[in-house]
């Protein structure tokens, strides 16, 4: 990372040392939902109406 990049990144009060710890948990969550979205396909979910959860009854 150059110093100018740093120097603006302290400024705005950002903590360098979480920020690998806060992408790390933003990719595991990329992953999962990109997961969730390869089961709903490979599941033919028509829509999101349609995977509704068995069991919960909308009106």
């Amino acid at each position: 990372m150059n110093p100018g990049a740093v120097q603006l990144y302290a400024d705005h009060g950002i903590d360098l040392a979480a920020e690998p710890l806060r992408n790390r948990a933003l990719c595991f969550a990329h992953a999962v939902y990109l997961d969730a979205v390869r089961f709903a396909v490979a599941s033919s979910v028509g829509g999101r109406g349609s995977a509704v959860p068995a069991g919960i009854h909308v009106s």
